[in-house]
Parts: C-alpha cells; sequence; structure tokens
C-alpha cells in the first residue's frame, strides 16, 4: 500500500478541484512515456488502490504500480521551482532482505 501524507493529499485535492467536478474522478498514478511517474484524470477500475480525502476519490493506483511502490510515502517538498509531489521509498539494506 502507498501511503499519502496529509499535505499531499490537500495538494493533489486542489490540483482536482480545479479542473474536476467529479468526486468518483482522482488523479491516475501511472508510469510516463519518459519512464517516470504522470497524474492524469480518471475513474478507479477493479483491483485499483483507491485513496479518499473527504469522502472524494483523490488518488487511483493501479496494480501494476502500487506493487513496486509498496510501502513508499508520497508527500510534497518545497524546490526552488516551487512545491512538488515526490515518491518515497525506503530502501532495505541486504541484511534487512534476508
Amino acid at each position: 500500500m502507498v501511503m499519502v501524507t496529509d499535505r499531499a493529499r490537500v495538494a493533489l485535492k486542489g490540483a482536482l478541484s480545479r479542473s474536476i467536478d467529479d468526486a468518483e474522478v482522482g488523479l491516475r498514478l501511472d508510469v510516463s512515456d519518459d519512464g517516470g511517474l504522470a497524474l492524469y484524470p480518471d475513474r478507479a477500475k477493479a483491483g485499483d488502490e483507491v485513496v479518499k480525502h473527504e469522502g472524494n476519490v483523490l488518488l487511483v493506483i493501479s496494480d501494476d504500480i502500487s506493487r513496486p511502490l509498496d510501502g513508499a510515502t508520497i508527500d510534497v517538498a518545497e524546490t526552488p521551482e516551487g512545491d512538488r509531489l515526490v515518491v518515497s521509498k525506503p530502501t532495505v539494506s541486504p541484511d534487512e532482505a534476508s
């Protein structure tokens, strides 16, 4: 499961509210053409991990993305270009993996 911080939930809700007026449409986290991660509006499908905020669908993550991101956290980081969503996943040392 992917953890989404409160700060990231507020940022995602703000992005959604500026362009989407449907409580069942969230932002889908998917792999972009360049191999990074991208967000785009979409409805949840069977097998998706769904993150809700205040009763509305906020983030939709398909199973093929959710599994590799299991244990990751989505948060907001301040950068010189402004606030950005960041995904971080704790690394497992070789001693912990066995």
